[in-house]
């Protein structure tokens, strides 16, 4: 049967009937579970998406984003059971502000603090990173921060517990193999690091940080990009530094411009981490020249460059052996006040072998080096492996060639105990500032870096003067002007130091140390220091050597030092040092001097003791012999005897055996015990001429002096006395005869460590009577504080004790004040007692003068009757004391002056008065004045104001009876104005600033008239009305000095005095403006003289109406001619008028025609030059003319010119004023004229 065609026969039982229930519903079930299942994967999937997408939502809401930053900064925050911790860890951080797209970049705010405070603030810092770059790689597309402040260094943390040992070589060796496991212990499926960008703009860094002297804050700003895996590195690297507001930056005490600076490195690992790898790296920076710096701007700064510095790193090739070469340019700059030009360095190493050097392989072989191995470089040193670098610097110093070159080296190698090191420099060559130098030196460390010290050196360094004026130039700008080396050529100075290890006992016997020696000698033919106004000092044959041996062992030392010849002015002095033994005891000294000063000096010194065997000296000098009395062969010196000992000790010290014999007379006697519980000290002086030790000091006085002084007790609580005296003491240039006087103290004690020292001033009847006194006493009691260690200090709290009284004659202690032009007579009082403290002194009492007479015979000043009384007061309290003048004194003529007033003795206060009553006190053959007024002096006596006026009644000055020099003052003469030109205005000299001046002056004075000036032809009356103010330290006048009337013979006339005035603009009283003019009157001419400038710049004018010429003014004024009409005599008047104009009068001086003129006792001789019509004629050429006036208006002459019998003789007579006759004989016969002029 077709099984798809339908039956019509029933079906059989079972088929045809519908599921039933329970397998329709297991298959439902199916379905709905197939859904679930998507449904809940799609959950599984839509879940997290929503909420990373809700997260991501609320990280970049700002009520988030603060939320975040507040429980960021409490994970940072310190709990307080841990701040002792956190002030030990020194510095914290915070986050200020927090916003951006989180978690891919964000914006934030950093502040870093410490127990201070904020020390840096980062207020604008952004981040921002690729996520699709993972997993493969960390990228960071971009890391910024703005405006970052740096306000200060941060606080140190402080060391905890014991210091860390020194890292030594193998120390270093196993950290870089923990580096290197660490490194190939990474898992491989961390990501490489790239770095597209790190910028840092606007950060600004202080001076506090950058130092004090620098002129401002500095900006910097950085670039970074960076690529790191585990192949390598690359890098590159941009840094820029400026100074804030264009000013300029301080680099290692430079003053610059600003820093740019390009970093690229390339680092690949090779299989070997910390031992292998290629490196590439380039480093180029430039430095700016400062700001508007100028060759001259900047001379007295520290430095300043001037030209840009540029600066070039290069390392390339294996980390082990890379090739380094660095190099520096600059075309100018500034360093300590010098100037530097064409400046280059370079550093070269080709390769460098650090490694090998630092952190040597100890399985690797090799070389043994001996202490005292060449600094050369063996081949035993260079199988060990040698780092070498060149060094070479050349620079032009002051406009002098300089040049610095050398080879810096290492090796490495084993030495008597272990591993050594050898470091040094070879090859060495300079040449700076006329000095050469030259060697090698090198330093062997037993122990190498672990154990340097103490380093064995071994080397040759010889320094030597080729260009003495190039070190003397150098010298002068270091503050040592004037002193000068000699040349090269000269013999120069030279200096060499030699050092050597002496490997004789380390070689033969293992642990033993090798002895290290030193040997340096120098040279110095000679040197001078002058001084302008100071006499030379000069050094001739300096030469020494100093040689110590076994340098960290025994310390033996031996020195020489000679000197052939030393010179200060006419004085001459040669000397020899020695010196011998060991550093540690004992070391014998001999210093031998001769020829001003001739001397011996033998001692031992050695730990605690000096020991001085032999000690004279004697003064030889000519100025000290010639002060002895005449037939006297002795000089001034001394001479110890033998045992003198000075023990010392940490609380101790011991003087004994002090004796010595001064010369040419005197003793000295001394000893000393000084410790903790104890203090014992004599000294004794006896009978010392001071006649010849003024050759040293001028101010001593002639006399043979006395000291006795004895101490004892405990030093904090000593008691003593001591007295010095001086028989026959007479002050040089004083005619008083000798007197004696002694003065005596004595050391008391007051209880616990306060004690006083007791003075008084002794002198008999008869010394007191030879200074013409009745009366005298002085004594004093000053406060003391003893200390522990036994030296008494002024107790400046303390009352302070003291009286001084005399009663006689002024006029013999006036004579002992060094004012011999100066002479003081009268009756002196004096009782004062000091009261008060050292710290703030009192006194109180009085000083009188009566019948006084004061006489200055320079200025020419006599006063009589003079009267004083000064008065002093004692402080009350807080008031301080008080000092009141009454002084009166006069002329002798009828005119007085009184002074009255106070002041306070702390000066900060003054109030005196003076009244001037037609006071007349010249007494001078070229000056009288009598003048009136008042005058007051108020304020504080370190910033007085003056304030008065003072009129001068009357007064005259004789200009022929003043004492000038005998130079002339040479006037400009020119062709001048005429008459009626302007008044000048009078110049205003520029005001000085009086503000750093203390004090005030406002004195008027006044000149009504009735002032004359007259002498040498002048005759004149004068008026003045000038203002002083200022200060009185720089006073400035303001006013005017004019002419009542006056009149002047000058040149043969009468000139009236038209115009007269001196002004003075307000400055300084030396250089007043000038104005005046001189008339003279004829029926033909009007003549003017105009003397105009100031007075350190004078003008003189000559003019007329009519104009005529210079010449032609002054033939009117003279003979009332035209110049072409004179004669031979009228001629040499006129050029004496001439001359007059130049001078200053007769008495002005001359010149040198005018001096051998004087000397012969000739009326004419000059130099003659005219032409004549032939080569024979006497007038032509130039000619010596000399001759004399017989009578008036008859002159005889004699001629001598140029040409061998070319001599003549002048005979002239003026017959009348228009006609003179001439007789001339000459070689070729006599000649006779009449010349007759007349004016038209």
């Amino acid at each position: 049967m077709d099984p798809f065609r339908p039956s019509l026969l029933p079906d059989p039982p079972g088929q045809g009937v519908p599921p039933p229930d329970s397998a329709i519903s297991r298959s439902g079930r199916r379905s709905r579970a197939r859904i679930v299942a998507w449904r809940a994967l799609a959950a599984l999937v839509l879940v997290p998406v929503i909420l990373v997408v809700l997260v991501l939502a609320a990280l970049r809401q700002e009520g988030v984003q603060g939320w975040l930053a507040e429980r960021i900064n409490a994970a940072l925050a310190v709990p307080e059971d841990r701040a002792d911790a956190a002030e030990a860890l020194g510095t914290g951080v915070r986050i200020t502000h927090l916003s951006g797209p989180l978690p891919f970049g964000m914006a934030a705010g950093l502040e870093f603090f410490d127990a201070q405070g904020v020390w840096l603030r980062l207020p604008d810092s952004r981040l921002e990173w690729d996520w699709r770059a993972l997993p493969a790689v960390l990228r960071l597309k971009a890391v910024s921060v703005s405006r970052a402040e740096l306000l200060r260094l941060p606080l140190t943390p402080p060391p905890a517990g014991q210091a860390s040992p020194p890292l030594t070589g193998e120390d270093m060796r196993n950290l870089l193999a923990d580096i290197e496991r660490t490194v190939r212990g990474l898992p491989g499926w961390l990501p490489s690091v790239r770095v597209d960008q790190v910028q840092v703009t606007d950060a600004r860094f202080p001076r506090s940080v950058l130092g004090e002297d620098a002129p401002g804050t500095a900006l910097a700003r950085l670039d970074l990009h960076l690529v790191a895996d585990r192949s390598g590195l690359e890098t590159q690297l941009h840094i820029g530094v400026s100074g804030a507001e264009a000013q300029p930056l301080r680099l290692a005490g430079a003053a610059c411009g600003g820093i740019e600076a390009e970093v690229r490195a390339t680092l690949r690992a090779g299989e070997d981490f910390g031992h292998s790898g290629m490196l590439d790296m380039a480093v180029a920076a430039r430095v700016d020249a400062a700001p508007g710096a100028s060759p001259s701007a900047e001379k007295s700064s520290f430095g300043v460059l001037q030209a840009p510095l540029h600066v070039r790193l290069t390392a390339r090739g294996p980390l082990e052996i890379p090739e380094i070469v660095f190099g520096a340019d600059c075309a100018d700059a500034v360093w300590a006040g010098k100037a530097l030009s064409r400046i280059e360095a370079r550093v070269e190493a080709m390769p460098l072998r650090w490694q090998e050097i630092f952190f040597p392989d100890p399985g690797r072989n090799t070389a043994q080096i001996p202490p005292d191995a060449p600094d050369s470089g063996e081949e035993g040193l260079r199988r060990a492996g040698e780092m070498s670098v060149g060094v070479s610097l050349r620079a032009h110093f002051d406009g002098q060639a300089a040049e610095v070159s050398g080879t810096l080296f290492a090796a490495a190698g084993h030495g008597p105990d272990g591993r050594a090191l050898r470091v040094g420099l070879r090859d060495l060559k300079a040449a700076v500032a006329g000095v050469s130098a030259s060697g090698q030196l090198a330093a062997f460390l037993p122990g190498g870096l672990a154990q340097p010290f103490p380093p064995l050196c071994d080397g040759r360094l010889d320094v030597r003067v080729t260009n003495g004026n190039a070190l003397s130039a150098v010298l002068s700008g270091a503050g040592l002007p004037g002193v000068r080396l000699p040349d090269a050529q000269e013999g120069g100075a030279n200096l060499s130091l030699v050092l050597r290890a002496d490997a004789e006992n380390a070689a033969g016997a293992p642990g033993a140390a090798a002895r290290q020696s030193a040997l340096l000698a120098w040279r110095v033919p000679g040197m001078e220091y002058r001084k302008p106004g100071a006499e030379n000092v000069f050094l001739h044959g300096l030469d020494g050597e100093i040689h110590l041996e076994d340098a960290f062992g025994a310390q033996r030392l031996r020195a020489r030092v000679d000197l052939g010849q030393a010179g200060l002015g006419s004085a001459r002095l040669k000397a020899g040092l020695r010196a011998q033994g060991d550093l540690a005891g004992p070391l014998d000294v001999t210093l031998d001097v001769a020829g001003a000063l001739a001397a011996r000096v033998q001692a031992r010194w050695q730990p605690g003791s000096v020991e001085v065997r032999q000690l004279e000296a004697s003064l030889s000098h000519p100025k000290a012999n010639s002060r002895l009395a005449a037939g006297s062969r002795s000089a001034a010196g001394f001479r110890l005897a033998a045992g003198t000992v000075l023990r010392y000790g940490p609380a101790s010290l011991e003087l004994a055996g002090l004796e010595a014999a001064l010369l040419p007379s005197g003793h000295l006697r001394g000893r000393a015990v000084l410790d903790k519980t104890r203090l014992d000290a004599q000294l004794d002086l006896d009978n010392l001429d001071l006649t010849l030790w003024r050759a040293l000091v001028r101010e001593l006085p002639q006399g043979a002096a006395s000291l006795h002084a004895r101490l004892t007790g405990a030093p904090d609580r000593p008691e003593g006395h001591v007295r010095a005296a001086v028989r026959g003491l007479r002050l040089p240039g004083s005619g008083l005869k000798p007197v004696d006087i002694s003065l005596t103290g004595t050391l008391e004690r007051e209880g616990g460590n306060n004690g006083a020292l007791a003075v008084r001033l002794d002198m008999d009847p008869a010394a007191i009577q030879a200074l013409g006194g009745a009366e005298c006493r002085a004594q004093a009691r000053i406060p003391l504080l003893f200390a522990p260690d036994g030296l008494p200090r002024p107790a400046w709290e303390r009352p302070l004790r003291g009286s001084v009284r005399w009663k006689g004659a002024v006029a013999p202690l006036w004579s002992l004040l060094p004012v011999a032009d100066q002479r003081m007579a009268g009756q002196l009082a004096l009782s004062v007692d000091m009261g008060g403290t050292l710290k703030a002194p009192e006194a109180r009492g009085f000083v009188t003068l009566d019948k006084g007479r004061y006489e200055n015979l320079a200025l020419g000043i006599l006063l009589q009757e003079v009267a004083a009384r000064l008065d002093l007061d004692q402080g009350r309290g807080e008031q301080p004391g008080r000092a009141r003048v009454n002084l009166r004194v006069a002329d002798g003529r009828g005119g007085t002056a009184s002074v009255t007033g106070y002041s306070l003795l702390d000066g900060s206060r003054a109030d005196v008065k003076a009244v001037i009553d037609r006071l007349r006190p010249l007494r001078r053959r070229d000056a009288r004045i009598e003048f009136s007024g008042e005058a007051a002096v108020t304020g504080a006596v370190d910033a007085p104001e003056v304030r008065g006026r003072i009129t001068v009644n009357q007064g005259a000055v004789l200009l022929e009876n003043l004492d000038v020099g005998a130079s002339i003052a040479t006037l400009p003469v020119s062709e001048g104005e005429g008459g009626g030109g302007s008044r000048q205005t009078p110049a205003v000299a520029p005001r000085a600033d009086a503000r750093q001046e203390k004090g005030l002056l406002d004195v008027r004075l006044v000149i009504p008239g009735r002032f004359l000036v007259e002498g040498y032809g002048l005759s004149s009356e004068w008026r003045a009305d000038v203002r002083v103010t200022g200060t009185p330290g720089r006073p400035l006048i303001a006013g005017q000095i004019d002419a009542v009337r006056g009149s002047l013979a000058f040149l043969g006339k009468s000139f009236s005095l038209e115009r007269g005035g001196i002004a003075f603009g307000g400055g300084a009283a030396d250089n007043p403006l000038l104005d005046i003019a001189l008339v003279d009157k004829s029926p033909s001419l009007m003549a003017r003289i105009r003397i105009t400038g100031t007075a350190r710049r004078l003008k003189l004018a000559l003019s007329s109406e009519p104009e005529l010429p210079r010449d032609e003014i002054l033939a009117q004024i003279l003979f009332g001619k035209n110049t072409s009409e004179l004669g031979r005599l009228e001629n040499l008047r006129l050029a004496a008028a001439v001359a007059q104009l130049a001078g200053f009068g007769a008495g002005g001086g001359r010149d040198a025609l005018g001096s051998l003129r004087g000397a012969l006792g000739m009326d004419a001789l000059r130099l003659n030059s005219a032409s004549g019509a032939n080569d024979g004629d006497m007038a032509a050429g130039s000619s010596v003319e000399a001759g004399k006036y017989l009578a008036e208006g008859l002159y005889a002459g004699v001629q001598q010119g140029m040409k061998q019998g070319s001599t003549a003789f002048v005979l002239q007579w003026e017959i009348t004023p228009r006609a003179m006759l001439e007789l001339r004989t000459e070689q070729g016969g006599t000649k006779a004229g009449i010349n007759w002029k007349r004016d038209y």
